[in-house]
């Protein structure tokens, strides 16, 4: 524990620091040090003390107030493949990049047999994105797992395609939307280590919403998720065990890192008023699926890419992310090399910089405090409008529209 009369003196007052910013910059008074941020509709003060986190209502300082918060932060290093385009040669290579798992891209067409005869299952997660049609890609996909692994348990990933967000732009009803959900889990719920619902959050990131509304139109999927399937007879533990979200990261790093660490909070609470606060078993940690590549790329630069990809790469860590897919610095998806940079980022943050070690890095940060503890009085407020306006179907156009209109 620190001592804070070790050195004699009395720690400063943030009215002391307030004295000294004023001094310093001239202004007459503090509110013109303010900063408003039109884009994310969040205040910014210039500097943060732990007077501060006294006055959060949430009292989030705490880090047993986030599910899963341990010593040691273990995360699952991914790479990818296009099982469409990249020759056999490709496909063998990235399989040997030293990593935990793998992103399957594929459209369903060929014998995975064929496409795939290097690749033992039982030893990396498959996480399968759909190119083309969904049902029939993913019907093949867990005929070719049955086969491969007699354990249904031994199969381990899941399916990257959110039925909600595809239905965003390609227009479907609510109706053929939650006969998707349903039948996709009934087709993956007895793989119990492969999760079939995917809530993409970074669908909302790449339309173009801030940070809180990408989290009130993600969460509202989780809601109809929910009350579809167990308006089905599912109960919501086994929902609750066959989804994870696939969430993009950004370029803000205090924000994307708060955005983490309040979407984790949000889902136990979620899910404790579902369970009537029993929480059914404990206390739900939803799994997190991280990717970098949300900020547009220069070609031009790639160097500054792998930098990017870095900074991103830590902010998923310290957010919590349990899945992390570094995704390459240049245009070239087709090459080996940047594939290997990018696994190789995950992998000198994991074994060199030893990321997996320190368990909570940011505890006590007061800037972060305070944007978490913003992060959750927004979103549970959108929560409480979207549900008003008739849940996600009738949130994403109010949002968009807004998003338009302060765009002109």
């Amino acid at each position: 524990m620190t001592d804070h009369d070790f050195y004699g003196f009395s720690p400063p007052l943030k009215q002391d620091w307030i004295d000294q910013a004023l001094k310093d910059t001239g202004a007459k008074h503090f509110n013109e040090l303010l900063v408003w941020d039109d884009f994310e509709q969040i205040e910014y003060a210039p500097f943060y003390t732990e007077e501060d986190s006294h006055s959060f209502p949430r009292k989030i300082s705490d880090s047993r107030q986030i599910p899963e918060n341990p010593q040691r932060h273990q995360w699952e290093n991914v790479s990818s493949i296009n099982l469409d385009t990249d020759p056999a040669e490709t496909v063998t290579r990235v399989l040997g990049l030293g990593i935990d798992g793998i992103v399957v891209q594929w459209s369903g067409s060929g014998n995975l047999d064929d496409l795939l005869p290097d690749l033992q299952p039982e030893y990396l997660t498959i996480w399968l994105m759909p190119m083309g049609e969904v049902d029939e890609t993913v019907s093949a996909f867990l005929e070719w797992a049955r086969k491969k692994l007699p354990d249904p348990q031994k199969l381990r990933g899941g399916v990257i395609w959110d039925a909600w967000a595809e239905s965003g732009h390609s227009g479907g009803s609510k109706q053929q939307v939650a006969a998707q959900v349903v039948w996709l889990h009934s087709v993956t719920k007895d793989f119990p280590e492969f999760k079939g619902l995917c809530l993409d959050f970074s669908y909302y990131q790449k339309k173009g919403f801030n940070v809180s509304e990408e989290l009130i139109l993600g969460l509202g999927v989780f809601i109809e998720v929910v009350d579809v399937l167990t308006e089905k007879g599912f109960y919501l533990k086994e929902v609750e065990g066959n989804l994870f979200v696939f969430l993009g990261i950004g370029k803000d790093y205090f924000l994307q890192i708060a955005k983490l660490k309040a979407l984790r909070i949000l889902f136990e609470q979620l899910t404790s008023l579902y369970s009537g606060g029993a929480g059914e078993g404990g206390r739900f940690s939803v799994q997190i699926f991280s990717t970098t590549g949300m900020v547009k790329r220069e070609e031009a630069d790639v160097y500054k890419n792998m930098v990017r990809n870095t900074m991103e790469a830590m902010m998923a860590i310290l957010g919590g992310t349990h899945t992390l897919w570094v995704q390459e610095h240049t245009e070239d998806k087709s090459s080996v090399f940047p594939k290997r940079i990018a696994a190789n980022i995950s992998n000198l943050l994991q074994y060199e910089s030893h990321f997996d070690r320190r368990g909570d890095a940011t505890e006590g940060t007061f800037y972060l405090e305070y944007l978490m503890d913003t992060l959750l009085a927004k979103v549970k407020k959108g929560l409480l409008e979207q549900e008003a306006v008739g849940g996600w179907y009738g949130m994403l156009p109010r949002i968009a529209e807004a998003r338009k209109s302060s765009q002109l």
